[in-house]
């Protein structure tokens, strides 16, 4: 699934990714937000940057993950803010440690993935670090955010994925072609 996503164009990431941004604003909740956390795409995954600057258009509060400790936190990301790149060459915001907030502060968190399967299954990059930060909402009963929304390709769909007993499945993910989970 990495090795077919680094093979899309510029083009066609582009394409889809703006696909994705539209059908993520038609969610009732993702219109509703305040607090939405995003990623910076790598290595051809799903381009944020339309989602991002319709954000901002909706003055929405945009926040970033940043790792540290072996979790993510997250920052805010600023329209004319500086990014570093971490130790996996992701930008992260440069930011005081002060700014950072709790995951269960958010509304919204966009998710990376590598592959996912209807039921909310997802296979990140295999560190685990979604799954660390997001472990609350497996012990709480009633929660009610952050909303988990995977966005990918509609080719990382499969079957069936095994799902592991620390695994955070996604509420929805959403491809350039049509969406799963609970609206």
């Amino acid at each position: 699934m990495r090795q077919q996503r680094m093979q899309l164009t510029p083009l066609q990431i582009s394409i889809a990714s703006r696909l994705i941004n539209t059908r993520i604003w038609q969610l009732p909740r993702m219109q509703r937000a305040r607090r939405i956390a995003i990623y910076m795409a790598v290595n051809g995954e799903v381009n944020c940057q339309p989602l991002i600057d319709q954000a901002w258009l909706r003055k929405k509060q945009l926040f970033a993950p940043i790792l540290a400790q072996n979790r993510l936190f997250f920052a805010p990301l600023e329209r004319d803010g500086h990014l570093t790149k971490n130790r996996f060459r992701i930008p992260e915001p440069t930011h005081a440690i002060q700014q950072r907030i709790h995951p269960r502060e958010l509304d919204i968190v966009i998710v990376p993935l590598t592959s996912f399967d209807s039921d909310g299954n997802r296979l990140g990059m295999g560190a685990g670090y979604y799954d660390r930060t997001f472990a609350f909402r497996k012990r709480c009963l009633h929660w009610r955010r952050p909303l988990l929304i995977g966005v990918a390709y509609s080719f990382q769909r499969t079957s069936q994925l095994q799902s592991q007993s620390w695994d955070v499945p996604l509420d929805i993910v959403i491809t350039e072609q049509e969406g799963f989970g609970k609206y």
